[in-house]
């Protein structure tokens, strides 16, 4: 067998359409994560890493988001976020870990996260030595929120009517791509900003494809103040958004609303990134 990067947009559709079959995506799913990653990738000149098996058949396929920032110390930091990834059961095990192991020895000198590993994948990760993160996905869904005894309180009106909300605000750091938006609150005396983005779940329920709306919260200026305003804020995001359900991917020390579901952050490099947001540097805009 081999393992090779994928350079060229036909090895990157050959990768995407063996992803697809895998995973039953359907073709507008498929068709918006070709046109990012190409968009996103293209300075950079890798899309990912297949399996060929002696016939030449594809049987294995991971995608990578390539991003870059400066951190506190004026230090660029080159990050490769692992994405969408599968292996027929004929690769699995070894080659599995070959896979992964060549995405590593190639870029030891990057930040390689992963942000939404499922439990089997997180599992081959850590015995890799990815490391966790101090920071979590966590999702909420809407019911939790308008069956809340909480969905009283004035403030949330006050809130969603407040005329001084505005989006579309500077970040203090530099991205590539414009895939999220930026909302300033005011709450009480303080100001507090937050990276936002839409996204679809989709779920195959025999032969219909549901797509189910959500928002992903992946940064906020002020961890703090987030989580002490977390209900009103999660809350007008619903309402604002149409949205089923919403998983923030940054820090929140909120305890009153419980989450339905808690997932790990994790990557790999001899550098301490425990407390880094990388939400902001992966595939979650994108897809």
């Amino acid at each position: 067998m081999l393992i090779k990067n994928i350079k060229s947009n036909d090895e990157l559709g050959n990768a995407i359409s063996y992803l697809k079959s895998s995973f039953s995506w359907s073709n507008k799913k498929a068709n918006k994560l070709k046109t990012n990653i190409i968009s996103n990738n293209k300075n950079f000149g890798i899309y990912g890493y297949v399996i060929m098996n002696n016939n030449s058949n594809l049987i294995g396929a991971i995608l990578f988001f390539y991003n870059e920032y400066l951190n506190n110390s004026n230090k660029k930091i080159k990050v490769l976020n692992i994405s969408s990834w599968y292996v027929s059961k004929e690769a699995r095990g070894m080659y599995s870990l070959l896979m992964i192991k060549r995405i590593l020895e190639d870029h030891s000198e990057f930040l390689i996260t992963n942000v939404s590993a499922n439990k089997k994948a997180y599992q081959i990760f850590k015995a890799l030595n990815f490391k966790d993160s101090n920071i979590f996905n966590k999702k909420y869904r809407i019911l939790d929120f308008v069956l809340s005894k909480r969905l009283i309180d004035n403030r949330n009106l006050k809130l969603f009517l407040n005329s001084k909300l505005h989006c579309n605000q500077e970040v203090p750091f530099k991205i590539s791509h414009k895939k999220f938006s930026c909302r300033l609150f005011y709450l009480g005396n303080n100001q507090l900003k937050i990276l936002s983005c839409n996204t679809i779940l989709e779920k195959n329920i025999g032969f219909l494809k549901i797509r189910i709306r959500g928002l992903r919260i992946l940064w906020t200026s002020d961890p703090e103040i987030f989580s002490q305003n977390s209900y009103r804020i999660l809350l007008f995001y619903f309402l604002r958004n149409f949205a089923f359900f919403i998983t923030t991917h940054c820090e929140s020390f909120q305890t009153k609303i419980k989450p339905f579901s808690i997932t790990n952050q994790i990557y790999y490099s001899s550098d301490d990134h425990k407390n880094t947001n990388m939400a902001v540097w992966s595939e979650l805009p994108f897809i």
